[in-house]
């Protein structure tokens, strides 16, 4: 009878601190929204990118900026992916051209008010007889105003 006794008030300390903590208001909380990403496809990296490391990372504002850092290139089907720098500003992570070329795979984005998170993976793949590097760019909205990079070497944060 102690034991049941004992569970029943255990259990009763357990609900009144979850409701107190239910009732007090949530200061530090902020609504994280995950970001679903549409690469910017039909461009290729400029040549004459200069790169402190083996990844950059990059937010542009405008039409000048971009063709700083990237050409239309053509396809098969010559689909090129349009930009509005109106309404958005483009984002991107590009890697070093090598002979041992470095891949980029987006895992996640969260938004979180104006800062969006991106995480991810890079993987560095067999040497090859010839250079290459790998872009992910996309749109995001004018509201963001900054954006963390976060990868197994770190978090990189870029304001606009």
């Amino acid at each position: 009878m102690k034991q049941y006794t004992a569970i029943v008030v255990l259990m009763i300390l357990i609900g009144l601190s979850s409701c107190n903590a239910i009732i007090e208001p949530n200061k530090g909380t902020v609504e994280k929204t995950n970001v679903e990403i549409e690469y910017l496809n039909g461009y290729f990296p400029r040549n004459d990118i200069f790169f402190e490391t083996e990844t950059m990372h990059i937010i542009i504002t405008n039409r000048d900026d971009f063709d700083n850092y990237f050409g239309i290139a053509k396809t098969m089907n010559n689909i090129i992916s349009e930009i509005d720098f109106n309404e958005n500003h483009v984002v991107g992570i590009l890697t070093k051209p090598s002979d041992e070329p470095m891949v980029v795979s987006i895992q996640n984005a969260v938004a979180n008010k104006h800062i969006l998170t991106v995480y991810y993976k890079t993987v560095t793949m067999e040497k090859q007889s010839f250079t290459s590097s790998d872009i992910k760019i996309f749109q995001i909205p004018k509201t963001i105003n900054s954006v963390h990079f976060s990868s197994e070497k770190g978090m990189i944060k870029i304001d606009k």
